[in-house]
């Protein structure tokens, strides 16, 4: 089975997300898409949102998609996240599947900085969606297996969702109609 890892903060996923995955489905032509929320970002030092918080948004955005699943094997019960050692446990879980990563084509300037870059550009598979503005990036830091695919932007951003849900403003065209009221209670609960 082909699966495409959709790892991120999800803070709060939204219908950005679901278009990312709609067209991995479509365009890379793969089985599933699983959904990872990050338990602790290497990058990012604090979330305000806890992790069961985003895991469930997800959960319960994602229950109405047949090839969407999502995986908790970035929680915080494994330290830090980082993309080796998800790749490394998706595998010996399921050691049949082939996966494939799925970013946005921006991250390819900051991909260096990622823990144990050389053994990503040798061993993890990565789909990269364009985004307007993307600059050249140099083909040398290029991982081994890597898929370019062109999607419309979605101009979606989970900060300025949770700036509208804390002052109490509509963002119910932005996020899946299923988790609406639970980001609504819990930015009016803060």
């Amino acid at each position: 089975m082909k699966i495409a890892i959709l790892g991120g903060s999800f803070n709060p996923i939204h219908l950005g997300h679901i278009h990312i995955a709609e067209q991995a489905i479509k365009i890379l032509q793969v089985d599933k898409v699983l959904f990872v929320p990050v338990g602790l970002h290497h990058f990012k030092t604090t979330d305000s949102t806890p992790y069961e918080v985003r895991f469930n948004w997800t959960k319960k955005a994602i229950a109405q998609y047949p090839n969407y699943e999502i995986s908790d094997l970035d929680s915080p019960d494994y330290g830090i996240s980082f993309t080796k050692n998800l790749l490394i446990r998706l595998r010996e879980q399921h050691p049949n599947d082939k996966f494939l990563f799925i970013a946005g084509a921006d991250i390819l300037e900051s991909l260096h900085k990622w823990h144990d870059y050389e053994w990503l550009l040798n061993n993890a598979n990565f789909a990269f969606f364009t985004r307007p503005g993307l600059r050249a990036v140099d083909n040398k830091a290029l991982p081994k297996e890597v898929t370019f695919f062109e999607m419309e932007p979605v101009a979606i951003s989970s900060t300025e969702i949770r700036k509208l849900a804390s002052s109490g403003k509509d963002f119910s065209n932005l996020v899946p109609a299923k988790i609406v009221e639970d980001i609504q209670s819990y930015y009016n609960g803060i």
